[in-house]
């Protein structure tokens, strides 16, 4: 009996221990400025509208004493942060969910949104050069193989923007509100349809070309003017 007892003991210590440890998990927070959803060792951005100039993103975050990686970014974080210049992104994030919601990590895809669309102003997403996910050439967010394009930064000054030819993948408001691009040029081919609203907001007079493969991909998806690429 007394080793039953025990037993019991140790079962509703490491209970009410466990409630203990997780009391804080699944409930939104505020960290300097930036709201996160946090899990038993891991954090993830969900609110970060306030955003502007830089922002470096932290690797880490403490709450109540505890420290907590942050791994990811909900896919409408820093939609329409308009005063955001430029972001750095650290080499902890694997994952972009789509949604946050009640506690639960709603991660469909590590790739779904892009978390910065509408943030006009923002000319430039750096990452960190150890981050296994992804990466930044020339300002785009990219998967780290290359061959997804995650999120072209909507205020770019540049007119002009080649796409990769490894680049097979165009995520949804990849190029959202996108309004200084007079030609986007693309000479790589998609696997299967590009999404639907991967040039969603874009300025429907810039001029897209690509493989002549690709054109009717292309027009489904963009109101603008498509046309083939010439490859002499």
């Amino acid at each position: 009996m007394r080793m039953k007892k025990l037993l019991v003991f140790a079962v509703l210590s490491c209970l009410m221990f466990s409630c203990e440890k997780d009391e804080d998990e699944g409930h939104p927070v505020t960290i300097d400025g930036l709201k996160y959803y946090l899990y038993s060792q891991s954090a993830v951005i969900d609110w970060g509208n306030t955003s502007s100039g830089v922002l470096m993103i932290p690797s880490e975050v403490n709450y109540n004493g505890k420290k907590y990686i942050v791994k990811g970014m909900a896919a409408g974080a820093f939609t329409r942060s308009t005063e955001l210049t430029k972001v750095i992104i650290p080499k902890t994030i694997d994952e972009i969910v789509h949604h946050v919601l009640n506690g639960m990590n709603g991660a469909i895809s590590p790739d779904y949104m892009n978390p910065f669309a509408g943030c006009t102003a923002l000319e430039s997403i750096e990452v960190d050069k150890d981050n296994p996910f992804m990466c930044s050439v020339d300002g785009v967010l990219i998967s780290k193989d290359k061959t997804r394009l995650y999120a072209y930064p909507a205020g770019a000054k540049r007119e002009s923007y080649t796409i990769s030819e490894t680049i097979t993948w165009i995520g949804a408001n990849a190029f959202a509100f996108s309004q200084n691009l007079s030609t986007l040029f693309f000479r790589g081919t998609v696997t299967g349809d590009i999404s639907e609203d991967a040039f969603e907001g874009m300025n429907t007079t810039t001029v897209i070309y690509v493989q002549q493969s690709e054109i009717e991909k292309v027009q489904k998806v963009f109101p603008g003017t498509v046309l083939a690429i010439d490859n002499n």
